[in-house]
């Protein structure tokens, strides 16, 4: 599951920022509780498009952990630490 949100980030960043050209300098954090499994992406997704923002970083990389159960559906805590740079 980690894998595939990292991908769908940098998938999703990609289309906004050349992520070869860039070196990320600062990472930002990102975390949040969910039990849908479907919503827990949408969460990660909003969650770096709003520190993006805030941040005015252009992301590059991406991890993701998740805290507590391993089952596809009991609530769990996930922590995002994506990294990126300010554009000039």
């Amino acid at each position: 599951m980690e894998e595939a949100f990292e991908h769908a980030a940098a998938a999703m960043f990609g289309v906004m920022v050349d992520r070869d050209a860039a070196s990320p300098t600062t990472s930002v954090d990102v975390v949040f509780e969910e039990d849908d499994l479907e919503l827990a992406l949408v969460r990660w997704l909003n969650g770096l498009l709003a520190e993006a923002r805030i941040e005015k970083l252009a992301l590059t990389t991406f991890d993701i952990e998740r805290h507590g159960s391993r089952n596809p559906c009991p609530s769990r805590i996930l922590t995002g630490t994506p990294a990126g740079s300010h554009p000039s």
